[in-house]
Parts: structure tokens; sequence; C-alpha cells
């Protein structure tokens, strides 16, 4: 993601943009808005609807992946994007994207053109989405519901897809499974508080906790559930506080520079 990302306030006049809400409401235009901070400077973004409810909008707790995946659908039909899910990977127009990102520097932008020329699943889906209605309800065609999902694995898939950094995901699961329902419901709120500082903050992954860390026996959560714990600015220091995602242990530091166990020796990777 771009840091410090401005964008043109010219958008408001796009054509098309306003299409989009005219058409789909006015969340497909605030999700499609939205992710361009959230994008690289290639103009490009994940094409996974959960990880982007919770990455781009993790303050609508109305919303659910279906929104975000009929809210997508509609932008592809308007060729706004190119949705390669195949890829995991959604391109942007970069003839839009640049024309408001213009301080990125020419060495840096792509030409994503090649996408749109030969998007034959953005021609497939746009009679679909042209009737779903401006409230975005889900449509029973789309993915099965989240929701369902969700109780199926103790809704673990929902806090790994909002945890802004994914390492230990067998250790990480483990710990869940100690875990109450209401812990998991607090914790997985308070995953999507700490993504959202962390995106918004341009803080390094390496400075943020292990998911395993994170939902352990000191429930680091916790501090996150109403926002940011007081005085916390991902600074490298904080680092140090983080634990050994196998036994707890303090952290320190070998003489590479990384964060090393000295009770069992566990190593970052």
């Amino acid at each position: 993601m771009s840091r410090r990302r401005y964008i043109s306030s010219a958008i408001s006049l796009d054509r098309v943009v306003n299409r989009l809400a005219a058409e789909a409401g006015d969340f497909a235009v605030l999700l499609y808005t939205w992710m361009i901070p959230h994008a690289e400077d290639t103009a490009r973004i994940s094409a996974d609807p959960e990880e982007l409810l919770y990455m781009v909008v993790p303050g609508r707790r109305d919303k659910t992946a279906d929104d975000v995946e009929a809210a997508l659908l509609h932008m592809a039909s308007l060729k706004l994007i190119a949705w390669k899910r195949a890829e995991g990977v959604i391109y942007f127009d970069t003839k839009s994207f640049y024309r408001y990102q213009a301080y990125i520097p020419k060495a840096k932008r792509v030409d994503n053109s090649a996408f749109f020329a030969t998007n034959g699943d953005n021609r497939q889906k746009a009679p679909e989405v042209a009737q779903i209605p401006a409230s975005l309800s889900p449509s029973p065609s789309l993915k099965k519901n989240t929701s369902s999902s969700a109780d199926a694995d103790d809704g673990f898939s929902d806090f790994w897809t909002a945890y802004p950094r994914k390492i230990g995901k067998a250790e990480c699961s483990k710990r869940w499974q100690k875990m109450t329902k209401k812990d998991r419901t607090a914790a997985t709120t308070a995953a999507s508080v700490l993504a959202s500082h962390v995106s918004s903050q341009g803080v390094e992954l390496q400075y943020v906790p292990h998911p395993s860390t994170f939902i352990g026996s000191k429930r680091k959560w916790e501090d996150w559930v109403d926002g940011p714990p007081a005085g916390y600015d991902g600074a490298k220091g904080a680092e140090e506080k983080f634990v050994c995602p196998l036994c707890e242990t303090d952290l320190g530091y070998d003489e590479n520079g990384k964060a090393r166990c000295s009770m069992c020796e566990w190593v970052a990777a």
C-alpha cells in the first residue's frame, strides 16, 4: 500500500465514478474511492472481497463480503477495475488511477490497458450486475453467505482475514480453539481496528505482533477493541515488548537484529 496518498478532488467530477454511485449506490463509490489509497503504486489491490472488507471499510459493520462483491462486479462492468479472481488481483484502470494520483513518479507507473482490452470476465458479468439494486442487497447468485462460513470454522477465517500480519497460522488456529465465542468476536473486532491503524499510519508489519501472540494468554487483543492503545505509534521499540508466539517469553534480538526467544530459540522470519 502506498503511504500518504492524496486523491485529487477532480474524482468527484468523473462521469464513470458518478455513474457507479447512481447505479450501485453510495457504498460502491465509497469502496472504490477508498480502495485507491490502499492500492499499490502499480494500481493493484487484493481481489478477495473479505480481505477488502476488513482492510478498506472495517468500520462498516453493516456490510458483508457479499456487499463488497456486488460493488466490485459493478465496478468491473463499468471497467473501472479488472477483477482477476484466479490471480487474486484487482487492476485499476490506470488512466483514471494516475489521473487522480498525479504525484506518483512516472518510473513507478504501469499500463494496465491490456487487462481491460481482453477482460472477458467483465463483459460476462455486466448483465448480472445491472440487476443489482442501489442498496447492494446480497444476491442469491453470489457466493455463499460469509456468516455461514464463519460458523463452520468458529470464525477463525474472519479473524485471519482481518489481521494485518499473516504468519504462524497453524499455531494461531490452535490458540483460537481455546478461546470462548465472546472472546473470538471481540478479538476479530480488535484485529480489524489494528489493521485499520496499521494501514492508516503506514506501520511496518515487522512491528506488528504475531497473530498467535495477539490472541495469546496475555490477551493483547483486549487493548485494541475500543481503538489503538494510548501512546501506541508502531515505533520500532514497541517490538521489544512482543513475546514469542510459541512460549510467550519476552523476545530479545540476536546479532543479526532478528527477534529471538531465549527460552525456545524461536527466531522471527
